[in-house]
Order: C-alpha cells, then structure tokens, then sequence
C-alpha cells in the first residue's frame, strides 16, 4: 500500500530537502505513534519513500505550495497507523524547515496488468555477492562490492532478483527459489554517487518490464512496489513509479 502524503511548507525553502531529513522524520512520527521498533529492527524495515514532488531544478520550495511525498509499505498496520496520525495535520520539521501537512490519502496500489512499466523514481542500490563474480567476469579480491556501471548490466538485474525475492521470503516466511525471473526486459538510464550518510554511495536509474507470467510473479513485484527496489529502502532508495 501507499500513502499519499500532502504537505505546505510554512516558508520559502531551498530544494533539495535529503533524503535523511525525509527519513528522520519518519522515525520521530513512528515514535509519536508507538511504532519506534520499526527504527531498532535489524536487516529490512519494508517500507521506502518518494522524493519532495513536483521539483523543479534550482527552484525553492515556495511559502505555501502544495507538495506531496509517497510512503509505501506491505506492513497495513503501518501505512493505517501513520496516515491516521498525519491526517491529525500536524507540523513537521525537514531539516531545519517547518511544513504542514495538508492531508494523507491510503491507496491500494496492488497491479493486475501483464504488461507493466516501472521506472525509478529514486536510484537503486544494489550489493553484488562473490558468488556472481565468476559468472560475471568481475575480478575483486572482495567478498561483495556495490554495484557501479563499470559492471555488466546483467550482474545489476540478477542482483536485484535475488534481493527482492529474499526480502518476500523473509517477510512472508516461504522459500520461494531465488532463481525464478523476476524481470523480461530492462533499460539503464544513468549512474549516480548519491549523498549517504557522511559520504556518497553508487547507485543507479532503470525502466524494467517485469517478467508477469503467475500468480507469484506478480505478488512478488507487487511487494517491491510496496516495500521498494534493491537495498537501503527504508533510507528512501528504490522508490518505484508506475508509467504503464
């Protein structure tokens, strides 16, 4: 599910707003609303979020606009339980700058369509493990390394398949075989060192057309859509749209 999330800043305010001041905010309502555990839990969170739209390049954030974020999540008590609380309207704080929330809207955003097209609204990042080094002639003395578009483009897809397919058997408990295809066809757009932390982290931008050939198929993109693409969601990587 989704939540769409309206928001008005109560000044004028420069763009970008982080990634991590989204993120903070999230945990501080997550503790207002006594779900701070979320914040504690080890490994994945299952949940991911959307840049500030619509941006406009070198443009601020002007006193009174109207902005919207997604949050998206397959935990339903979550997505109930913070839209509840932002529906209250209360004021938050992105970094240093005050907005209102206007309004929070739940949609249920499961696809039945065959023929989807998603897209990256933000990048992913994605961990390529030893075990496809051979397979994929990369050469590294390492046990893992962050995907880079120095690799081939086939290590990102397989990388991405076997993570989102772990992340669905860790949440619903089940053993479904990571090699099953997930994607039938994929477009990169562009590679990017993004801000992270105190530092930058490789990432990058894709259109996929999954490979929707079940019933599981489907329920397992569908969690990516819910839960994001790739690793570090819960720190707003991997954010998926829709554009078919």
């Amino acid at each position: 599910m989704r939540l769409l999330i309206t928001l008005s800043p109560l000044q004028d305010t420069p763009q970008p707003i982080s990634k991590h001041h989204i993120q903070s905010t999230f945990y501080k309502i997550f503790k207002a609303i006594k779900l701070n555990k979320i914040h504690l839990k080890e490994g994945y969170k299952y949940f991911c979020f959307s840049n500030i739209f619509p941006f406009k390049k070198n443009k601020e954030f002007k006193k009174s606009s109207k902005l919207n974020i997604l949050f998206s999540s397959p935990q339903k008590d979550l997505i109930y339980s913070l839209n509840g609380y932002l529906n209250s309207k209360p004021i938050i704080n992105l970094g240093k700058y005050k907005f209102q929330i206007e309004n929070s809207k739940a949609l249920n955003n499961f696809y039945n369509k065959t023929n989807l097209v998603l897209i990256t609204a933000t990048p992913i990042v994605i961990t390529i493990h030893k075990h496809l080094f051979t397979k994929f002639n990369i050469k590294s003395d390492r046990e893992q390394l962050l995907w880079n578009n120095g690799m081939p483009l086939n290590a990102f897809v397989e990388g991405l398949n076997i993570n989102l397919i772990r992340k669905y058997n860790k949440y619903n408990n089940t053993q479904v075989d990571e090699k099953i295809n997930l994607i039938k066809n994929f477009k990169f757009k562009n590679f990017a060192l993004v801000p992270y932390q105190k530092g930058k982290i490789a990432a990058s931008y894709w259109e996929f057309v999954p490979n929707i050939k079940s019933k599981l198929v489907k329920q397992i993109v569908n969690f990516g859509l819910d839960c994001g693409f790739g690793e570090k969601n819960s720190a707003g990587f991997g954010f998926m749209n829709i554009i078919n």
